[in-house]
């Protein structure tokens, strides 16, 4: 069974984790390469390809929940604010953003709500 990549975020993902991917519209990647050989692909043609259609063979395209947690704590260090930055945008003790940044069981609603704050989008579809 095939599974449709939705996101550059999950193609990422599937890089990362070493899975195949294919893309039907695409003479050279017809056939199942890495798809961390896609990914060296201009943003523009990776754009395109998920669009037309890009496939992977796994059952999982996305994280495990404590993957998910270091995949969203990753994203909002790669905003460049600092980490009481984040705590003042988010409308937290200084104390709470380094215990969450410590921690690895956070509750969905606490880190979709820290997310919401910082305007971090993750697609999990």
């Amino acid at each position: 069974m095939k599974n449709k990549v939705n996101s550059l975020d999950e193609l990422i993902h599937l890089a990362d984790v070493g899975e195949k991917v294919s893309c039907p519209s695409v003479t050279y990647f017809k056939k199942s390469v890495s798809a961390d050989t896609m990914m060296q692909s201009s943003a523009r043609c990776l754009v395109k390809m998920i669009r037309k259609g890009i496939y992977h063979n796994g059952g999982m395209a996305m994280p495990e929940a404590n993957d998910y947690l270091e995949l969203a704590k990753a994203k909002m260090l790669s905003t460049g604010m600092t980490k009481v930055e984040m705590a003042d945008k988010i409308g937290i003790s200084r104390v709470a953003i380094y215990k969450f940044f410590k921690s690895d069981n956070v509750g969905t609603k606490t880190l979709d709500g820290y997310l919401k704050a910082l305007g971090i989008v993750i697609r999990h579809e």
